[in-house]
């Protein structure tokens, strides 16, 4: 295990490389060199580095491709909506980070699965629900009754 959780940290390492690198040279391609932008990258490399140090001390033996595969996509995402519409940066990378922070506490929280299996004819019907909730209360974007707007 010692040696999965040496290529999960590599490659976290990899993809830190990525978004630290594409804010950046994107910055840089606009003419000046964003710091809270530059800070954001940075704070969310070291959140998903944490998270990474968190699994491992809690003893999760999870996939160790699955997370830095997600912060590779990640990395690639944001560059390209750093370049596309600035202005969606920061609050995309409050989100992936809210995001990091329910997904260490899931893994705290269902350590142990084999217990939900009691619950499964209501978590059936919550999936359901949330499907019509949609349906419901949905806003037409697109020609797509699909979307809840939050906020």
């Amino acid at each position: 295990m010692e040696n999965a959780a040496r290529y999960e940290r590599n490659l976290l390492f990899v993809s830190s490389f990525i978004i630290i690198i594409g804010t950046a040279a994107v910055s840089l391609a606009r003419g000046d060199l964003n710091y809270t932008v530059l800070g954001a990258a940075i704070g969310l490399a070291v959140s998903w580095l944490s998270v990474h140090i968190f699994l491992r001390y809690t003893g999760h033996h999870g996939d160790p491709l699955l997370l830095p595969l997600a912060t590779l996509l990640i990395s690639i995402g944001l560059t390209m909506i750093l370049r596309l519409n600035p202005k969606l940066f920061v609050p995309q990378v409050i989100s992936i980070v809210i995001g990091l922070v329910v997904f260490a506490g899931a893994v705290v929280f269902f350590r142990r699965l084999e217990g939900f299996t009691s619950y499964k004819y209501i978590c059936g019907f919550v999936g359901v629900m949330l499907l019509l909730l949609a349906i419901v209360f949905g806003v037409d974007i697109g020609g797509h009754k699909s979307w809840v707007i939050m906020g």
